[in-house]
């Protein structure tokens, strides 16, 4: 719900700007965006990822836990969803070739719970995961149409955090909650290629793109430095926390800005 009411603030605020631009601007002398575009944009994102360390605890849990009929196992960690919001520092269309410098900020978040009932007691774990990405790149492509662009290439730098909240039961009826960090950020790549949809002209459009990210985070820890996976990650046989990427999904609008 909090997304879409995002999405639609942006989507209001970018009709809104246009409505406001003045009707000469294309007959000034420079013209439209002769010097290129900046603006702004968001959107929605899907990330697979392969948390190696962290499901091979999962199902260290699943394995040694009493699972009933009346109860459920943990899920593992796959896939995160949530919402990315940049912007585009500079986009120039030189003859149909399109060439743009760009960053973005990236949260995205999957949770999974498991439930057992010993007598009249329900107990649950509850794994909460957050992964925040910062991006900068570049991406390359092609005029098909007035209405649509394509992506060739588009390549990034990224630069991953995480943490991940466990609510786990103790011997009195509260559960325990407990937060993990990587620390300091992993540096990853993104890479990709997508289409442009100009909704009106320059000024708003609807972008999607498609590719894989590939990052790793090897370890987190409590705020006592106590590691997740146990020392010298003797939970799991010296498996990373995260140990990879996967593909990605995103849409997002663009509200572009003429630069003169």
């Amino acid at each position: 719900m909090k997304l879409n009411k995002i999405y639609c603030s942006l989507l209001m605020l970018a009709i809104s700007l246009i409505i406001s631009i003045p009707k000469n601007t294309e007959a000034q002398t420079c013209g439209f965006g002769c010097f290129g575009l900046s603006g702004f944009y968001g959107g929605y994102s899907y990330q697979k990822y392969d948390a190696g360390g962290l499901n091979s605890f999962i199902d260290f849990m699943n394995n040694n836990g009493n699972y009933p009929s009346t109860g459920t196992q943990l899920e593992k960690f796959k896939a995160a969803s949530g919402f990315r919001i940049g912007a585009n520092i500079f986009r120039f269309n030189y003859k149909n070739l399109l060439v743009s410098v760009k960053g973005y900020y990236q949260y995205l978040k999957e949770e999974h719970e498991s439930s057992n009932k010993v007598d009249a007691l329900i107990t649950s774990n509850k794994f909460s995961m957050n992964l925040n990405y910062w991006g900068v790149g570049v991406d390359l492509g092609v005029s098909l149409s007035n209405s649509f662009d394509l992506k060739i290439v588009d390549a990034q730098v990224t630069f991953h955090s995480a943490d991940l909240d466990v609510s786990q039961p103790s011997s009195s009826s509260k559960n325990i909650e407990t937060q993990y960090k990587n620390g300091k950020s992993a540096t990853g790549f993104s890479i990709g290629c997508g289409f442009i949809y100009k909704i009106s002209g320059d000024y708003l459009s609807l972008e999607t793109t498609a590719g894989y990210t590939n990052f790793i985070i090897k370890e987190m820890y409590d705020n006592k430095e106590n590691s997740f996976l146990g020392p010298n990650n003797s939970y799991v046989s010296g498996e990373n926390f995260i140990s990879g990427g996967g593909l990605f999904l995103s849409a997002q609008i663009n509200l572009g800005i003429p630069l003169y």
